[in-house]
């Protein structure tokens, strides 16, 4: 995971292709994943202590190590105590109503 000083707006063009990918349905080709650290609707969702009471202890122990690892990496401190959320790249109706 490398932080992005810069990224650009979504372009009339990207939309164009997207729409033009899923027109017989499903993206060709294998799955993309994207990952974000807003939610549908643009916020970000912190990591608190309330938040991680609701994990269970497998999670937990997860967290710890990622949390550890981006201590070892100063250009990703920033991504500390934040939610991340995954989109699947091939869910047409989602992709396209959330990039207008």
């Amino acid at each position: 995971m490398v932080p992005m000083p810069i990224v650009r707006l979504v372009l009339k063009g990207d939309i164009t292709k997207l729409e033009a990918d899923f027109f017989n349905s499903y993206r060709d080709g294998d799955r993309v994943f994207y990952m974000s650290a807003t939610d549908s609707k643009g916020n970000f969702q912190f990591v608190d202590d309330e938040v991680r009471a609701s994990w269970s202890p497998n999670w937990a122990q997860a967290n710890a190590v990622f949390e550890t690892q981006l201590d070892d990496d100063l250009s990703l401190t920033s991504y500390k105590n934040n939610m991340f959320f995954i989109w699947d790249g091939n869910h047409k109706f989602f992709c396209l109503e959330n990039l207008y």
